[in-house]
């Protein structure tokens, strides 16, 4: 599997993680996904999953992984609570063991919860 598709097979499994979270209310799309999912919704009909809100990027020096999540949050929920669960979601989701049997690469995970519906 080259980079980009082992990227985006990553992307899509921490996005479902995170969309499971309790108090989770849905990704955060940034404005170009807006526009896409308005014309994908006028000419083919409304994609079921988004990645949009998640951003996988590889880390800098040794294999590792950075990861930035934008959601928005239920009201109810505590958005430290929220955050949390959604760091650890996150670093579960890439926590896989690598083909030559070594420990799973060092995950950074930052969370940003810009809204509460």
């Amino acid at each position: 599997m080259t980079q980009p598709a082992a990227r985006e097979v990553l992307t899509a499994q921490v996005a479902t993680a995170v969309c499971e979270v309790p108090g989770v209310a849905f990704l955060k799309p940034s404005l170009s996904g807006l526009l896409r999912a308005s014309i994908r919704s006028t000419t083919q009909g409304a994609s079921r999953h988004s990645t949009e809100g998640v951003r996988l990027t590889p880390g800098e020096g040794r294999p590792s992984w950075t990861v930035s999540v934008h959601v928005v949050a239920r009201r109810g929920h505590r958005a430290l609570d929220v955050a949390r669960a959604i760091r650890e979601a996150a670093t579960a989701a890439l926590a896989v063991t690598s083909v030559n049997g070594q420990s799973p690469p060092p995950v950074t995970v930052s969370v940003t919860i810009s809204g509460i519906v």
